[in-house]
C-alpha cells in the first residue's frame, strides 16, 4: 500500500472511531435511562406490600396509583415488587392500578406528584376500595380539602413520599394512615453498607404511622 493509500485508510479509521465515540456520548446523556438501584427499589415495594396487607388485616383490594417509567425510571420495579409481595401474602387484591397523567411535567416522580384535586376525585370515585396506595406521594390539602373529605367514606391511604414535610396534618387528620418517606431521622439502622434489599431500605427509607407521626419534620410556613 502506498504512503498515500495508508494515510487515506487512518483518516478513515479515525473517522470511524470519532463518529462511534460521539455517538456513545450522545447515547449515554442523551437516551440511556439512569442508574437504577434494583435492590432499594424493590425493597420499597415490598415493604409497601407488607404494611398494606399489615394495615387491612391481610383482605379487602387496593387501587394502585402510579406513573409510567418515562417519569419515574424506577417505578417498574417498586410496582412489580409489590404486586408479587401481595400475591405472594395473599388475600389482599389490587382491583386496579391507574397510571396518572403526568403531561410531562416534572414534578411527577417516584413518591411525588399527587395533587389534592386529583386526590379528591379518586377518593371519591374509588370510596368503595379498602385501601389507596399512592407511589406517587400525598397531596397538600388545604382546611378546605378536609372539610370535603369528612362528608365521604374515605379508603385508607397508604403513599411512598419523597419528602416527609406536610405529613403530619395528613396523619393528625387521620387520611394518611401509612407512609413510606425517604429517611429523616439518623442514623440508619444499619451504618454497615447494605448487604441485602431490605438493608439498602433501611438505610434510605422508613416508614411513618399514626403512632410514630409525632417524630415527622415540621412543615415551615405555608
Amino acid at each position: 500500500m502506498s504512503n498515500s493509500g495508508a494515510k487515506q485508510a487512518l483518516v478513515a479509521i479515525l473517522s470511524i472511531c470519532a463518529i462511534v465515540a460521539s455517538l456513545t456520548w450522545i447515547y449515554f446523556t442523551q437516551f440511556a435511562g439512569p442508574k437504577i438501584n434494583l435492590a432499594l427499589h424493590r425493597a420499597v415495594g415490598e415493604v409497601m406490600a407488607e404494611e398494606t396487607n399489615k394495615l387491612l388485616g391481610n383482605k379487602g383490594q387496593v387501587i394502585v396509583l402510579a406513573v409510567g417509567p418515562g417519569a419515574a425510571p424506577e417505578l417498574p420495579a417498586q410496582l412489580t415488587s409489590f404486586k408479587e409481595k401481595i400475591r405472594t401474602l395473599g388475600g389482599v387484591a389490587i382491583k386496579d392500578t391507574i397510571f396518572l397523567d403526568t403531561e410531562d411535567k416534572p414534578k411527577f416522580g417516584a413518591g411525588r406528584g399527587l395533587s389534592a384535586r386529583r386526590f379528591l376525585r379518586l377518593m371519591k370515585k374509588n370510596s368503595g376500595a379498602d385501601a389507596i396506595v399512592s407511589f406517587v406521594g400525598a397531596p397538600n390539602l388545604s382546611e378546605a380539602d378536609f372539610g370535603e373529605l369528612e362528608k365521604a367514606r374515605l379508603p385508607k391511604f397508604i403513599a411512598e413520599s419523597g419528602s416527609a414535610t406536610k405529613l403530619k396534618k395528613l396523619f393528625d387528620k387521620r387520611v394518611l394512615q401509612i407512609a413510606v418517606v425517604h429517611r429523616y431521622q439518623f442514623p440508619a439502622p444499619n451504618k454497615e453498607h447494605p448487604k441485602s434489599p431490605r438493608d439498602w431500605f433501611d438505610k434510605r427509607f422508613q416508614i411513618v404511622t399514626a403512632e410514630s407521626a409525632a417524630t415527622l419534620p415540621a412543615s415551615g410556613p405555608e
